[in-house]
């Protein structure tokens, strides 16, 4: 299999194709690499004067709008960068280990589940039908007692996130759901049309969907558990000296579903709680700073979507069913409504962690590998003997990438929404990894760089299916493997990086072939890395994406964080912290710290200004991306002329202030919004 890989990768051109300047080719203003002797002693030249002893570096050198003025920046069509990004270092032996054997064994059996089994199960599912859906009234709307079109611009407003639309939550899987389903919960095994209480506050769903956003909205939005709390609404924006709390005034929508069914009841009940929140605004949450200049009724002037994990698949296939006509052709309207999408770590398609759930739910403790895998992965029994058909009909199904790709991946292309990704790669995985190299947990699954729960293929929106041992996820190749591994963290996590970039099934040893992030160019980390062939353009492109999905952001992001769900790493606002204290994401394995994000943008057009003047990203986002270098330099006079040599340097491009802040801090500032 690793033969028929590197042949395909030969043949692709991805590998030995080189595209940027070698070292000889550097411009002479480009940073230069200290030079040595034949015993491996820096050969500083004998007439050199003032020699400084090395130095460690790590410096912003700010904006790459105005370190790079003849380039455009605002995308990632800016890279190559004119100089080499990478200099000197040293690649430890350690990101080269095999995989732990009994990480195979659990791929290998889940893979021959999904081939052999997996696919003639999906073939035999029964046909869900639902109530019909009526299209909303149409609303009325009123600025200071006067009624106005509700697209009018009196009701946009500049100082609020997303122009003060309306906002959706909607949430990702649940596995608390399946648990509580497994031990006869009462509440969870109640099911969408037939028990709506359960979908309403003080239901079991509803409530579940309250407690998950409940983080989210107080750090971001306003406290919807305690809307009088004013330590809420974190931001810092360019123009302020430091972040502060200050509650926003956006109304807001908990849309819950079932995990435990499939995907067909959670897109009814999100358009059913959305219609009636619409037609009277059933379940909205109106903050008490809500302007009172305004009365219109919910979403009137449009809504924004934030989604996070499952959610984003169904946002996106509920737009692409209604446009299709698949609740009546009086209904496709409604999508006009919907005015933007923020997905966050977004399983767009689907997670091989799913297919392992759904073989696992069919075997008893201790049977498999796989069980025990699962168990560890998950805590307790995880899925083990929960009931094939009772996975069967749960949204486990359309999760699995094989049913992601073939069911929902042409209806979600069919969404006329503009959706933004933010999109992590995380070398923690799962949280209950017991090693320190072998990584026996989610990642065993998840081929290439990843969040814990879904690949980086899948949350950027790239429609590229993923087989093991046979299609590996997008990627490209560097001009240096050593050149590739990030000095600039502690080694350790450096380690994880490089080997995430080069876990997948088939893969061949020492190869300079990586797999990519939302863009090839940044490692999730910021750093830039020293690419030979980007694979734009052949079958490894990390570019593609689902139509009217675009990636925003990137970075060391664990599946958790951007939902507000990670109750072991709370936002600071949930426990009471001053704005001050900084945001970060779960520490890695080994304790380091992983708080990083980047632009991901890879297409002008989120740039440009709709019909209502908003941006799907404002064009004053291109001042954030800043560069830093990390590495150790010395330097002297030869000459009366100073010269720098590096022992090592990495190159850096990071969202400023990505020390103190969140992904989302960056989303709720600059996407949807006019100023």
């Amino acid at each position: 299999m690793q033969h028929r890989l590197l042949n395909t990768l030969l043949c692709t051109g991805l590998l030995f194709a080189t595209t940027v300047a070698t070292a000889g080719d550097l411009r002479p203003e480009c940073p230069q690499e200290a030079r040595y002797g034949t015993a491996g002693n820096l050969a500083i030249p004998p007439s050199a004067t003032d020699i400084e002893d090395p130095a460690d570096v790590d410096e912003d050198l700010g904006p790459l709008i105005t370190l790079y003025p003849s380039i455009d920046t605002s995308t990632d069509a800016m890279y190559p960068l004119p100089c080499e990004p990478s200099i000197g270092g040293e690649l430890p032996p350690e990101v080269d280990e095999e995989e732990a054997p009994e990480g195979l064994e659990v791929l290998a059996e889940v893979e021959n589940f999904e081939k052999d089994t997996l696919a003639d199960l999906l073939s035999n599912l029964p046909n869900v039908t639902l109530p019909k859906l009526t299209m909303p009234t149409k609303p009325v709307c009123y600025y200071k007692g006067e009624p106005h079109p509700c697209d009018s611009p009196y009701f946009l407003r500049d100082d609020q996130p997303f122009a003060g639309r309306d906002i959706i939550l909607l949430h990702g899987f649940s596995l608390t759901n399946i648990w509580d389903n497994m031990s006869g919960n009462v509440g969870a095994n109640q099911r969408w049309p037939a028990d709506p209480q359960a979908f309403e506050p003080g239901g079991y769903y509803y409530q579940k969907a309250f407690n998950y956003w409940a983080p989210h909205a107080r750090e971001h939005l306003w406290d919807i558990e305690n809307p009088a709390n004013t330590q809420a609404g974190y931001q810092w924006h360019a123009n302020q000296a430091s972040p502060s709390y200050v509650p926003k005034n956006n109304r807001i929508l908990i849309v819950p579903w079932a995990t435990t069914q499939r995907m067909e009841y959670a897109q009814h009940v999100f358009l059913s709680h959305v219609i009636r929140a619409m037609n009277n605004g059933h379940n909205v949450l109106t903050p008490p700073n809500y302007p009172t200049t305004i009365q219109m009724p919910f979403c009137a002037n449009g809504c924004i979507v934030i989604s996070h994990s499952t959610g984003g698949e169904i946002m996106t296939t509920t737009m692409g069913r209604l446009r299709n006509g698949d609740y009546g052709q009086s209904l496709k309207p409604l999508t006009e409504r919907f005015r933007g999408h923020i997905a966050y770590s977004s399983a767009l398609g689907g997670s091989r962690v799913a297919t392992a759930g759904i073989l696992a739910s069919s075997l008893t403790v201790g049977s498999s590998v796989v069980c025990g895998f699962i168990s560890d992965v998950f805590g307790g029994n995880g899925l083990c003997g929960w009931g094939l058909s009772r996975a069967l009909n749960s949204v486990l199904v359309d999760l699995s990438p094989i049913y992601a790709h073939e069911r929902w991946l042409p209806v979600m292309a069919q969404s006329p929404v503009t959706t933004l990704t933010v999109s992590g790669a995380h070398t923690l995985g799962n949280y209950h990894a017991p090693s320190v190299f072998a990584f026996l947990n989610t990642k065993v699954l998840l081929p290439g760089v990843d969040d814990g729960v879904v690949t980086m293929d899948s949350s950027c929106g790239n429609p590229r299916l993923v087989v093991p041992f046979l299609n590996p996820p997008s990627g490209y190749t560097v001009t240096s493997r050593l050149k590739a591994f990030d000095m600039g963290q502690p080694l350790l996590r450096g380690i994880g990086i490089m080997r995430d970039q080069h876990r997948f099934a088939g893969a061949v040893p020492f190869s300079p072939f990586l797999t990519a992030m939302c863009t090839p160019w940044l490692s999730s980390a910021g750093m830039v890395m020293p690419v030979s062939n980007s694979g734009i353009g052949t079958p490894f492109s990390a570019h593609e994406r689902i139509n009217n999905v675009y990636s925003f952001l990137q970075g060391a992001i664990d599946h958790s964080n951007t939902g507000g769900t990670a109750d072991n790493n709370p936002y600071p606002s949930s426990v009471g912290e001053p704005a001050s204290l900084p945001r970060i994401y779960a520490n890695d394995l080994f304790g380091n710290r992983e708080r990083e994000e980047s632009s991901a943008i890879t297409d002008s057009a989120v740039f440009q200004i709709g019909n209502d003047g908003v941006y799907p990203v404002h064009p004053s986002f291109v001042w954030q991306p800043h560069e830093y270098q990390r590495g150790r330099k010395l330097k002297f006079k030869l000459f009366g002329k100073t010269y720098t040599w590096w022992i090592w340097r990495r190159t850096y491009h990071l969202l400023n202030r990505w020390e103190h802040k969140a992904a989302p801090h960056f989303v709720y500032e600059y996407a949807f919004r006019r100023q």
